[in-house]
Order: structure tokens, then C-alpha cells, then sequence
């Protein structure tokens, strides 16, 4: 039978607390406020002061929140589940709003849970938290190594069993790991339907723009079940509420806490204003006025984190008692823990480096002492006490715990912690190590440190003579090396790897490097060692060789315009029904990348989407920024242009490798460009970096066609031309679909091929007539296309409808048509120019008319870019853009020309 362990509340961690019963000690206070916060009250009383006493817990300024939560459980209760998000600053009372509303729901079942504030949290510790509560199935899960998948099944049919409300809560979500935020997401799209209520409370004053929190925040309030509940700081009349009958001036109390209601508890209890600055400082004036031997009970229970077991402080009962008379420490259940971790950390900052050593040495101690197993707390105090043998044994398990449930980030902290002891271990354990630090590394788009490592443990391998290993390692650092758009150093290490692996056989590592092109460059080649990757897949039957080859046939496969869909549709099904993260995560992106090419739309959308949970609820932010960035391009060609930047730019804004930037750039730069907008030429410029660094034609393809359409808008022909001819050139049967758009531009431009595109409406711009392109570009839905076609014709009536389809889409795509119908000797052609470029005689944008302006009186390029206040790059396209839209070719004849 399993065990049930005690209710919710003793399980309960860290609260932000206003409760009277808890922040007063019971010396130095006055008897008023005593017996107010110990008097027992109804379930929930209004007061005379327009706050609330809910239980024994007084919240002031906190009924709008407290009832806007009573209706979320109502809400939940009736079978709408709920999520609630509760933010606020540290202090600022969010445990106690929690608290207080479990007061007036007796009849619910709550389960409690808490994220660590460990330097590296433990994987799935608020579940586990709740497991210990709930039992059962979820128990059961939780303690038998059963997967992530099967764990979070287990919750949600423990949460959807029985009609009666239950309420789960997850506290300080600011310290949560990576598979935690997954859980949550997961939890996201599934409670609708049940009469549950989900309790999230976390600090938002402090969140990067990057940080996991806050994209997981962004997703779970897209659904409808999310609801938001904020806490600010307490006004002056609350605080003067709370200190009454004490005989502090309201204002200045004000003053010193901001309305902080933890910092003003703090400030009631020690009785004085003094010259505290913070609530920190009170917690530390508080902490001095200990005898010696409770201060050090004190330190030593600072380093044991959120809750406290009594029997590993070995110490005396009166000196831990001291510490609850004097308000430092409340019990909770059978254990201790400070009142909030503002108190816990103020103590710890305050211990001497050499003292904590020790004491996290005898943290450590006591620890094992009582057959402690929990790796993640067992390495963080082994590591603070500089305990080697303990750190190597503790943090690699901790490591693999994590990366089992997909918490990446924490398993390569683990990881990082083991390699800082590593050199106390043998050459192959400490090589292995390496390795195991850089597969992390990358899951988490780390790829500059993750090179660092895979070249160390290339080095360790062959110090230990393994050129299997050190054949394998060279193979994963030709990744990296691709990831980081190093394209020479790629090839050079599978070719490396090559050497080392074939001598030995047709093994698993071989496979591995085959699936990837073996270092090859040309179509022979690749379809050679993908060939005998299948074979070798087959011959081992493993299956994350056959999936891995099975990407790769399906990569020769889209590049021929081939079934690609097949090989991938079965790697992807093997990778699930496996659990095999990366597998999965590569086949999702592959395949979204295929769909997009072909601009099947009706695929590519709900492939995303499905893709991108997957990546998002297994912490593998590699595969969904390289699919995000597909998904965006695919929006950028149906002409969803404000989707695709909103798109494009989360992944710009992450720590995405350079080769997940591409995509990305290319939709930025290409919808910018076609806007006419300068800040283009920064996006292209950077996609055209990163192409030349991974010299791939592929990806010399991307980044190509778009700077050759932004030539060809800016009016620059002969400049579009020669930049097709060089990615032409490059490409070969395994582009198939990006040479299709090279012939439909070069035929655009008056270049003509005796090769015919493969993809559909590319063929029929290249044949004619522009009709029936522009009618199989809008069967598609992709309107800017279809307006280039009717473009392509001499028709008037093709023109002035690409005209008018252009003008609200891209202005200088219709200027270049207005442009042609001029050279055509067309009359009364539709004037169509933005509301800043009409009142301007020659059509510039206001911008442009300043450029030129400074032209005229003779400043070069870096003058105006410093008078502006502008990068040069941008005063050159500028200047690119008013020599096209003047028709003139130097700067003399536009000088000439900016009087008009």
C-alpha cells in the first residue's frame, strides 16, 4: 500500500505572508496586536477598515483579487477549470491572498507544491510535492522512474477523478525547471474540462526578457482557462491600519517600507524604525540580537533551503525554539522554515565564506546520515562544501534525472557542477562527462560553450586511445560546428570522424556520422552515406539509427522534390512511441520545413503547432526556434506578414544558434524590404553572413533571394541579377525547390534558362502567360506573389491590377510596376504613394528627402549617418533608394534634381 503523507499545509513551503498569527513573535509587541491576530474568527469576517480576516489571516486592500479568485473556483468548480496567475513583488503577500481564499473553500481538496531556490532546482519538485499529498497513481508514478509523459498523465487523471473541487498551487514559479513550466503548459490546454483550479504564484519584478518563465507565461495566457491576478504594494491607510495601537507615525512607516506588507510586518515586530533600509536590514537586526549558539542554529538552518527538518540541525530544542519566540522561524507540520525567503536569504548572504563551507559540510553529513537520497540537494551542498567525491557521485545522476524528464537547463548545470571536479576521476569517466555536458549544452542552444566542450572531450578520447569515442566526438562537434554556420570546420570533423570510424566496422557511431552526409559536399556523395546509413540502421536495428536515417533520406528526398513526407511521417512515430526527444524534435522542424517550401499552408499550420508544443513541453527550444523560423517564412509567402514578424522575432530575441537565426532573418529582412523599409538591409546583411558561413547552397539560397528582390525593389536590376547568377550557381538537384524561385526571378529579369521549375506556379511564371500564375499564386493564397505575376505581363489591364494589389502590400514592388507601365508609354497611371511620400514631388519619404537634402550640401555617408543619428549602412540604402526612385546614377545628378 502506499503511503499517504500529511495534508496539503505540511507540505506547504515559503509563504509570502501578512498573517498576524505568524509575522509577530510574541515578546516586544503590544497586546492589542497580539490578540488580534491570535483572536479566532468566522471563516471570513469584513472589517470596520474595509479589510478582510479570512481564517486567522488579516488581508488588507486584497478583496478585489480575493474575490476575483472565489469566482475562479466557482468557476473550476462547475467544470470550467482554472489557472490563475498571481505576480507581484517578493513581500508582497501572495501566499497570504492564497491562503486566505483556501480559508473560504473547506470543503475543496488542496495540494500544495513549491519550486526550489536551489542555484539548481530539482526536476519536477513541485510535482513530486503533490504526488507525496495526493498518492495513489500519482505516488506511485512519481517514485518508480516512470517517464515525464506518464507522470503528467498521472496528474491530470488524479485532478480529473471525482466531481469535487480541487485545488492545486505551485509557489515561487520564479525558480521553476524547465520540465515544471512543461507540466504547467501541459496542464494549460487539458483542465478546461475539469473542476480544477491551478494556483501559480511567482515575482515578476525581475524576469529577463528571455527567461523560460516568461515565454511559458506568454503561452498559458493564450488559453482561455488563464486568468491573471496582480498584487502591488499596500497605500498609506493600510499600512496605518496595520500599525495601530503600536505608535508608529503611518507616513514614515510608509516611507521606509514602500508598502511592502512583509517589510512592514517586519518593521512592527522589532518594535522601532530605527535606521533599517530594507526589510533585510530588519532581518539581520533581528538575527543580532540572538544568543551565539542560536545564531548559529540560525546560519546552519539558512543553507538547508526551503524547509527545515529539526533533526538535521542538531541542535538543542530551547535554541531552536528562541528562533520561533523570536520570529525567525515558524514550524510547519513536522519541520521548520523560515517565515519568507526574504528572511532566509538575508541570513545566508551574511555568512562567511568559510563558515558555510562547514556548514554545508555538516548539511551534507546529516543529510546522508538519514539515508537521504535526493541528488540534487546531496550535490548542491557536497559542491558548497567542496566535497569532490560526493559532487562526482551526486550530480551526474542528478543530471541524467533531469535530462530523463526533459529539464535540459538543469541537467546541464548538474553536468557543469560535475566537470568542475572532473579532473579527480579517470580520463574516459571525465571524458564521458564532456560529452554528456555538450548534448545538454545544445538542447538549450548553448552552442559556443558546447564547442568548448565537445573539442575537450575529442582531446580526452584520444588521450585514452578510443577512437570509437573520439570518432563519435568529432561527429557531434561537426554539429556544433554547422549549428554555430562554421561550415568548413563541420566538414573538416566528420571527415576526421570518417577516418577514425571506418577502420572499425559498421558500428552504431558510423551510422551516426552517415545519417549526417559523412562530410560530404556534393549529391553523390550525401546520397552515398545516407545509403549505407540505412543499411547500417537496418543491420543494428536501433531505432534511433533508423530514425536518424530516415531524416536523412528524407532530406535527399525534399531536396529532389521527392516524398520526403513518408520517411519522416515514420521517424516521427518511432521517435514518439519511444520517448526519443531529439528524434522527435528533428523530425517536427524537418517536416515543417518541407511543408513550408512547397507552400503547403494547410499542412504547415497545424504542423507547427502540434511541433511546437512538443518542443516547448520537452525543453528543446533547438527544434522549435528552427521550426518557429520555417513557420515564419511559410507566413511571409501567404502574405501574413505581421504574423510572420511576431514569429521571426521571438526567435531573434532568444539565444538561438545562428543557424536557427537564419530563417528568421530572412522572413524579418524580406518583409521589411518589401515594405520599404532600410532596417532590412541589417536583417539580410546578417543572413548573408551567416549563409557564407556554413557555404551551404541551400543556405545561400535563403539569404540570396531575398537580397536580390530587395535589389530588384530598390531598382537595382543589374545588382538582382548578378546575385541570382551567384546562388544559381551554387545549386544544385538537391535544391530543387529553391532553383525553381532562382528561374522564376531570373526570367523576371530578363535572364532566360532552358531548365524548367520544378514547383508548379514557378513553371507557369517562366511559360505564361502572368494570368494564370497569378491565378495559381491566389489558389494558394499567397497575394504578393500573385501580384508579381500579373506584373511580369505587358497587359495594361494585368498592370494596373498589379498595381492596385501592390500598393497596400508593398510600395516599391509598385513603383517598379508604375515604372514599367512609364517605359511601356502607358497613360494615366494610378498614383498610389504613402501619405509621407505625396506631398513630396519626387516621391521620397520624408526620411529620404532629409538624406538627400544633406547630399546636396556635399556630407558623405558617415557625415549624414552621424547628423541623423543613424548607422551608415542605413544612409547607404537611403542613398540607394533616391538614386532609384530619381532614376539617376550618382549623387551629382541628384544633387542637381533636389531642388524640384
Amino acid at each position: 500500500m502506499i503511503p499517504r503523507p500529511r495534508p496539503a499545509k505540511s507540505c506547504a513551503p515559503m509563504t509570502d505572508e501578512i498573517c498576524l498569527r505568524d509575522i509577530l513573535p510574541k515578546s516586544g509587541i503590544p497586546l492589542a496586536i497580539r490578540s488580534a491576530a491570535t483572536r479566532r474568527l468566522e471563516p471570513q469576517t469584513k472589517l470596520p477598515d474595509g479589510g478582510t480576516i479570512v481564517g486567522m489571516t488579516r488581508v488588507l486592500e486584497r478583496d478585489s483579487q480575493l474575490a476575483a479568485l472565489r469566482s475562479y473556483a466557482e468557476e473550476a468548480r462547475a467544470g470550467a477549470g482554472r489557472m490563475a496567475l498571481i505576480s507581484g513583488e517578493a513581500g508582497i503577500g501572495k501566499s497570504t491572498l492564497v491562503e486566505g481564499l483556501e480559508a473560504t473553500l473547506p470543503d475543496a481538496t488542496w495540494w500544495w507544491g513549491a519550486c526550489d531556490g536551489l542555484s539548481t532546482p530539482r526536476a519536477l519538485g513541485p510535482l513530486t510535492d503533490i504526488a507525496a499529498q495526493a498518492g495513489g497513481e500519482l505516488y506511485a508514478a512519481c517514485q518508480d522512474g516512470s517517464s515525464r509523459d506518464a507522470r503528467f498523465d498521472a496528474l491530470l487523471t488524479t485532478l480529473q477523478d471525482g466531481a469535487e473541487l480541487r485545488v492545486v498551487v505551485i509557489e515561487d514559479l520564479h525558480w521553476a525547471d524547465e520540465a515544471t513550466l512543461d507540466m504547467l503548459r501541459f496542464l494549460g490546454r487539458r483542465i478546461r474540462g475539469a473542476s480544477v483550479l491551478v494556483l501559480l504564484t511567482y515575482r515578476d519584478d525581475a524576469l529577463a526578457p528571455d527567461e523560460p518563465l516568461r515565454v511559458t507565461l506568454g503561452d498559458l495566457a493564450t488559453h482561455r482557462s488563464t486568468r491573471r491576478v496582480a498584487l502591488g504594494p499596500l497605500s498609506v491607510q493600510a499600512v496605518g491600519q496595520l500599525a495601530e495601537a503600536t505608535g508608529f507615525e503611518p507616513n514614515e512607516l510608509y516611507e521606509l517600507t514602500g508598502g511592502s506588507p512583509f517589510f512592514v510586518a517586519e518593521v512592527l515586530a522589532t518594535g522601532s524604525l530605527g535606521v533599517p533600509s530594507s526589510a533585510r536590514d530588519v532581518v539581520l537586526a533581528r538575527a543580532a540580537a540572538l544568543t551565539p549558539e542560536a545564531r548559529g542554529v540560525l546560519d546552519h538552518a539558512a543553507l538547508m533551503g526551503a524547509r527545515i527538518t529539526p533533526a538535521l540541525l542538531s541542535a538543542a530544542s530551547d535554541h531552536v525554539d528562541e528562533l520561533i519566540t523570536g520570529g525567525l522561524l515558524v514550524r510547519d507540520g513536522d519541520a521548520l522554515r523560515f517565515r519568507h525567503e526574504i528572511a532566509r536569504q538575508a541570513v545566508q548572504e551574511e555568512i562567511a565564506p568559510h563558515k558555510a563551507t562547514e556548514l554545508h559540510r555538516a548539511v551534507l553529513d546529516a543529510l546522508l546520515a538519514t539515508g537521504c537520497t535526493d541528488d540534487v540537494r546531496l550535490a548542491f551542498h557536497a559542491d558548497a562544501a567542496g566535497d569532490t567525491a560526493r559532487v562526482l557521485e551526486h550530480a551526474p545522476r542528478a543530471g541524467r534525472a533531469a535530462a530523463a524528464v526533459a529539464s535540459h537547463r538543469e541537467a546541464a548545470a548538474q553536468f557543469e557542477r560535475a566537470v568542475r571536479y572532473a579532473d579527480a576521476t579517470d580520463i574516459e569517466t571525465r571524458a564521458a562527462l564532456f560529452d554528456e555536458y555538450a548534448n545538454e549544452l545544445g538542447l538549450v542552444e548553448r552552442w559556443e560553450d558546447a564547442a568548448v566542450i565537445r573539442r575537450a572531450a575529442i582531446d580526452l578520447w584520444r588521450e585514452a586511445g578510443n577512437p570509437l569515442r573520439e570518432g563519435a566526438a568529432e561527429t557531434c562537434f561537426g554539429t556544433v560546428m554547422w549549428r554555430l554556420c562554421r561550415g568548413t570546420e563541420s566538414i573538416a570533423a566528420n571527415r576526421r570522424a570518417r577516418d577514425l570510424l571506418e577502420p572499425l566496422g559498421r558500428t552504431e557511431e558510423l551510422c551516426v556520422l552517415y545519417a549526417g552526409g559523412g562530410g560530404a559536399v556534393d549529391p553523390a556523395g550525401l546520397t552515398l552515406y545516407i545509403t549505407r546509413a540505412v543499411e547500417i540502421a537496418r543491420e543494428l536495428d536501433l531505432a534511433d539509427l533508423r530514425i536518424g536515417a530516415l531524416n536523412g533520406v528524407a532530406c535527399l528526398a525534399a531536396g529532389r522534390c521527392g516524398d520526403y513526407e513518408t520517411p519522416l511521417r515514420e521517424a516521427l512515430q518511432l521517435s514518439l512511441r519511444l520517448d526519443l526527444q531529439r528524434g522527435a524534435g528533428r523530425s517536427y522542424a524537418n517536416l515543417t520545413e518541407y511543408y513550408a517550401q512547397e507552400f503547403r499552408m494547410a499542412e504547415t499550420e497545424p504542423f507547427f503547432r502540434e511541433a511546437l508544443a512538443y518542443c516547448d513541453d520537452h525543453d528543446a527550444p533547438t527544434y522549435s526556434n528552427c521550426a518557429r523560423g520555417h513557420y515564419a517564412m511559410a507566413l511571409v509567402d501567404h502574405g501574413r506578414w505581421d504574423e510572420a514578424l511576431r514569429e521571426a522575432n521571438l526567435v531573434l530575441a532568444s539565444k538561438a544558434s545562428p543557424i536557427n537565426r537564419l530563417s528568421s532573418l530572412v522572413a524579418v529582412g524580406t518583409v521589411l524590404a518589401r515594405r520599404g523599409d532600410p532596417a532590412a538591409a541589417q536583417y539580410l546583411d546578417e543572413a548573408e553572413d551567416v549563409a557564407t558561413g556554413v557555404d551551404e547552397p541551400l543556405y545561400l539560397a535563403w539569404a540570396g533571394l531575398p537580397i536580390a528582390e530587395a535589389s530588384w525593389l530598390a531598382g537595382d536590376a543589374d545588382a538582382a541579377r548578378e546575385r541570382l547568377h551567384a546562388v544559381s550557381a551554387r545549386l544544385t538537384e538537391l535544391e530543387t525547390p529553391w532553383l525553381a524561385a532562382v528561374i522564376a526571378w531570373q526570367h523576371r529579369l530578363g535572364v532566360r534558362s532552358d531548365l524548367v521549375p520544378a514547383l508548379v506556379p514557378y513553371a507557369a511564371q517562366v511559360a505564361g502567360p502572368p494570368r494564370r500564375a497569378a491565378q495559381l499564386w491566389d489558389g494558394l493564397q499567397m497575394p504578393y506573389h500573385a501580384a508579381l505575376a500579373l506584373g511580369d505581363s505587358d497587359d495594361e489591364a494585368d498592370l494596373r491590377e498589379a498595381v492596385t494589389r501592390l500598393d497596400p502590400l508593398s510600395p516599391p514592388a509598385a513603383l517598379v510596376v508604375r515604372r514599367k507601365m512609364r517605359d511601356l508609354g502607358l497613360r494615366a497611371i494610378p498614383s498610389g504613394a504613402r501619405a509621407s511620400t505625396r506631398s513630396d514631388p519626387l516621391g521620397l519619404t520624408r526620411r529620404e528627402r532629409e538624406v538627400l537634402d544633406l547630399v546636396r550640401d556635399n556630407l558623405t555617408n558617415e557625415q549624414i549617418a552621424e547628423r541623423l543619428v543613424i548607422s551608415v549602412k542605413t544612409v547607404d540604402h537611403h542613398v540607394s533608394a533616391v538614386l532609384a526612385k530619381l532614376g539617376v546614377s550618382s549623387r551629382r545628378d541628384a544633387s542637381a534634381l533636389a531642388g524640384i
